[in-house]
């Protein structure tokens, strides 16, 4: 195809793009919205059947929506019964467990609108299906960014816009009232959502400024934060025995000790915290070890050496960072999404404010992402190996990965090749953070980082996947089931995977989540960041982001570090 049939192709598919884009984003949307409730729902005290069964039903539509959203499916296949499907089961969750809550008027009214917003998606007609790809500019003196197939049709975008407005006027709602800063300028602030509505309507006027709106929302979001957390003198109680440990381990790096080797019993009576909050075995007792990784406490040491007590400011602050990175990378009205999407849900700032530090581990997995749609498949490696050195839960996307080099490969030497040096990128970037450590007490920073497997009495069940049936007290099944149905369904899932791969290739950045609904420990921060990632891979697979570098430039880079396309 020449480079002046490309151009037209474009154009002429520019609508449906937008329509599909928007679509995808807009499911996104929905699925964070509806694990905004599920923590209500799980509250084991007042928890009923009828609640931990909405809880799964919730959590399957975030599954749904997410997978659907980075797979091939034409949203005007799925947009119109996915649509219908989200609002008529959140006002069933609502009618049945809400009605008596306000904060659940609010979820209610935005999930639903958002809902509505993807059923019209599927409603809207186009012409046509195909993308353009960018390997079809090779050799043209034509600028990538002038082919690329930004989101422009006027309903799509006050759809994605206005949702976007919903969404923050939610948020605004929700965390004002928490704002330890009270102000008149800060009362004010859902009328940033009521703006954002506003704004979608003027683009039947043609008025458009994505990118100040966009920055405009992302201030917002840092003086709301700011406000209601990192302004609060006081500091009652870690969290989680994960936060614990890490302020402990810090601690211990700083006087010159080793935190694998050290117990972390101490912490305990050297912090408060909450015994609910602490890990426990099947014989009573509490984990009293180092957990992780050694990036679960190293970004924490800079604000330990400064004296700040509340270390989950740096948590906050890394939200923050990631962020901006992906309202920097994004184009067009997707700034505005990359901003709206961390406020669907308000366990994103919850958790990294509560003491849950999974946040960490989501800007590494990014700049991964966006290597590895560039086929910087090594230096993607070694960058997603950092963010495997925070925390296990990520752990699982490796296998997935695996199978799309199979594919792209175009014999087995050469996937034997590309996997095994990505392997080694991968292992450089886990160990870099870790050979101090491990040089220091092997046999101690093997047994901490394998704490769940790695001898002992084995972990308590707990959690909100189908585990919560047995700790409910329904139905009491022993751990060895739940770790059965946890390996059949990566086993299941990857070989869907291998089967589907090039309807579903983007998955592999998300199958982990399904997965770890069956794990016999599944809390919800094991399910929460993964939608961000199916965002960008949303962002990635329509090219809505500026490439790493130009395109010659990418291919020269690519000749130094050894890549084959």
């Amino acid at each position: 195809m020449g480079i002046d049939e490309t151009i037209s192709q474009i154009s002429r598919n520019r609508l449906d793009v937008s329509v599909q884009v928007v679509g995808d984003v807009l499911s996104i949307l929905a699925a964070l919205l509806l694990t905004g409730v599920v923590l209500d729902l799980a509250d084991p005290v007042k928890g009923q059947l009828l609640d931990q069964a909405a809880v799964w039903f919730l959590l399957l539509g975030c599954f749904v929506l997410s997978v659907l959203s980075v797979s091939e499916v034409d949203v005007r296949k799925y947009g119109l019964p996915t649509g219908l499907s989200v609002v008529v089961s959140t006002f069933v969750v609502y009618s049945q467990s809400g009605t008596s809550v306000p904060f659940w008027h609010y979820w209610l009214l935005c999930t639903l609108f958002v809902g509505s917003a993807i059923a019209i998606c599927g409603y809207i007609q186009t012409d046509s299906t195909n993308s353009i790809k960018r390997d079809q500019v090779e050799g043209s003196d034509v600028e990538y960014d002038d082919l690329r197939p930004h989101v422009s049709s006027t309903l799509p975008r006050s759809l994605i816009i206005a949702a976007c407005g919903v969404v923050v006027l939610r948020f605004a709602v929700f965390l004002t009232p928490l704002a330890t800063l009270q102000s008149e300028l800060l009362s004010l602030s859902p009328l940033l959502g009521v703006g954002l509505i506003i704004y979608a309507g003027l683009q039947y006027l043609e008025w458009e400024n994505d990118r100040l709106i966009a920055w405009l929302v992302t201030a917002t979001v840092v003086i709301w934060i700011v406000a209601a957390f990192i302004s609060r003198p006081e500091f009652r109680l870690f969290g989680t025995d994960a936060l614990l440990f890490s302020r402990y381990s810090a601690d211990l790096v700083l006087s010159g000790k080793n935190p694998f080797a050290h117990s972390m019993s101490s912490a305990y009576s050297q912090y408060p915290i909450d015994l609910r909050f602490v890990t426990y075995r099947i014989d009573g007792t509490i984990v009293t070890s180092l957990s992780y990784p050694s990036m679960s406490f190293l970004p924490f040491l800079p604000q330990v050496a400064l004296g700040i007590q509340n270390i989950n400011h740096t948590s906050l602050l890394i939200l923050l960072i990631t962020i901006g990175f992906l309202v920097r990378d994004t184009s067009g009205v997707m700034k505005i999404a990359s901003v709206s999407i961390f406020l669907a849900t308000q366990e994103f700032v919850m958790f990294s404010s509560g003491g849950v530090f999974d946040i960490i581990y989501v800007p590494f997995l990014l700049v991964g992402m966006k290597l590895w749609s560039e086929k910087f498949y090594s230096i993607a490696a070694f960058v997603v190996g950092i963010g495997f050195s925070v925390k296990q839960v990520p752990w699982l996307i490796g296998p997935y990965l695996a199978i799309w080099l199979y594919h792209v490969s175009n014999s087995n030497s050469e996937f034997a090749n590309r996997a095994s040096r990505t392997v080694w990128f991968g292992l450089l970037g886990f160990l870099l953070p870790n050979i101090p450590f491990i040089i220091w007490s092997p046999e101690e920073w093997l047994s901490s980082v394998l704490t769940p497997v790695a001898g002992g009495s084995p972990l308590t069940m707990q959690g909100i996947g189908l585990v919560s049936l047995s700790t409910s007290g329904y139905y009491i099944l022993p751990r060895e089931y739940f770790l059965g149905l946890f390996v059949l369904s990566l086993v299941l899932s990857l070989f869907i995977y291998f089967r589907h791969f090039k309807s579903i290739r983007w998955a592999a950045w998300i199958f982990p989540m399904v997965i770890y609904f069956f794990h016999y420990r599944s809390f919800l921060s094991y399910f929460i960041y993964f939608p961000i990632l199916a965002y960008y891979a949303v962002i990635l697979r329509y090219q809505l982001t500026k490439p790493i570098m130009e395109y010659r430039s990418a291919q020269f880079a690519k000749k130094i570090v050894g890549e084959i396309k």
